[in-house]
């Protein structure tokens, strides 16, 4: 038989395989040392300061970890409720504020709304830019979405609720119906996930990054809890399946409470899941989806990990704390559970330390021409070295930075025997 015909045949018997393999483009690539960091940027930051001005800007970014150990570079799109992208689902931070709420936010917020609508104006798509820039420096981009950064009526150091109006979308504001609700009937900021439309919003920000150049998408549920309260719906919901009354009951003890709520959440990472993977089909290349959380109300929070792992809905679970960084807790028992579902488990870092953000307060006190003094601490290079030896000897993958670090960090903080000689002697 000719060779031709030979390759002729092997190409039918293995024509089906093929279709398979490119219907179905599978999971993502673990990272792997050196280059094991994963650096998320707030996504507000450079409008803020005015940096990123155009397209050009946006590219060079993240290009700035070109010879880094960073291997995803996560792009926040949320600003609150509103987005730092062009979108069909919610509007730009700060945009339908009056002029007279403008007038009392920072200037850097001022600065912000201005280029983001520029900039859409412009026919600049933001995301796209920076998944660009991602990848000319050879750096995995993922968007991410923080499950429900809703700010209250009232800030320390903002004028009445300036803080809300500029951050909170309409969404937010016309329904209070949807938002979480305490034990005693009073009203929490936070949306909550009981309601089919708040998860729908959330499920339809990610259909849309997914549709620019992203590797993956990141689910941020520490940008803010909580995700539920006694809703009427909610209680209604566990009544008719327990016959108790969850009111009775305490929130941070009651299993059957805490996962039925959590179900919520699970659903829509089920959908989440399902919108990735048909993207990945759609481009032909795997798709990331990573979620961070918290090491101890993960749970109490709606985020049941144990089911996101039994049914493999994650890639990379970061293992974090809600608040300023330098804790400790036991990072083992995820690696475990991560192991055994194929996810690969990072440890978390805030990188602040102590301080808070700065206010419209702050920035009123300076003489002109004065400029503001840091408001908040930040580690130190040998602390982030010190610390990530403790994780990566609990098991880590990696390191997930929150709110930056130097870039002698980035170099080496993946490497832990290039770490001793990265501090000056």
């Amino acid at each position: 038989m000719k060779l031709t015909s030979l390759l002729g045949i092997a190409a039918l018997l293995l024509a089906p395989f093929a279709a398979l393999l490119a219907e179905e483009p599978g999971r993502v690539i673990p990272l792997s040392a050196p280059q094991r960091l994963i650096l998320n940027d707030d996504g507000h930051n450079g409008f803020y300061m005015g940096r990123l001005k155009d397209a050009a800007a946006l590219r060079e970014l993240p290009q700035r970890m070109r010879g880094t150990q960073v291997g995803i570079y996560q792009w926040c799109v949320t600003s609150g409720t509103k987005v730092n992208y062009p979108s069909k689902i919610a509007e730009l931070c700060g945009e339908g504020v009056s002029a007279e709420t403008l007038a009392t936010v920072r200037e850097g917020d001022r600065t912000l709304a201005a280029l983001l609508q520029k900039l859409r104006a412009d026919g600049v798509d933001t995301l796209q830019c920076v998944a660009e820039g991602c990848h000319a420096a050879d750096v995995q981009c993922y968007a991410s979405v923080r499950m429900n950064p809703v700010y209250g009526l009232k800030a320390a150091g903002w004028t009445g609720d300036s803080m809300a109006r500029f951050f909170n979308s309409k969404f937010w504001w016309e329904h209070p119906e949807w938002r979480v609700h305490y034990q005693d009937g009073r009203e929490h900021p936070a949306l909550s996930y009981t309601f089919p439309e708040v998860r729908a919003r959330v499920l339809g920000i990610v259909r849309e990054v997914l549709e620019r150049d992203v590797d993956g998408v990141d689910l941020d549920f520490l940008r803010h809890p909580p995700c539920f309260g006694y809703e009427a719906a909610l209680v209604k919901g566990y009544q008719e399946r327990f016959h108790l009354d969850p009111k009775t009951l305490p929130d941070d003890k009651d299993e059957r409470w805490l996962h039925y709520r959590a179900e919520f959440v699970t659903m829509l990472l089920r959908d989440i899941r399902q919108a990735v993977d048909e993207a990945a089909k759609k481009k032909g290349r795997p798709l990331g989806l990573s979620a961070r959380i918290d090491h101890a109300k993960h749970l109490l929070w709606g985020c049941d990990v144990d089911v996101w792992l039994k049914e493999k809905l994650l890639d990379i679970l970061v293992v974090s704390r809600h608040g300023l960084g330098g804790w400790d807790f036991d990072l083992r028992p995820f690696v475990e559970k991560g192991k055994a579902a194929g996810c690969q488990v990072f440890l978390g870092e805030e990188a602040t330390i102590a301080g808070r953000d700065p206010t419209p307060e702050d920035a009123a006190k300076l003489k002109p021409g004065e400029k503001a003094a840091p408001t908040a601490t930040t580690m130190t290079e040998a602390i982030w070295f010190e610390r990530a030896r403790q994780w990566y000897e609990q098991g880590a993958a990696g390191i997930h930075i929150f709110n930056g670090a130097p870039m002698r960090v980035l170099k080496n903080l993946g490497d832990p025997p290039a770490q001793k000689h990265a501090l000056p002697q």
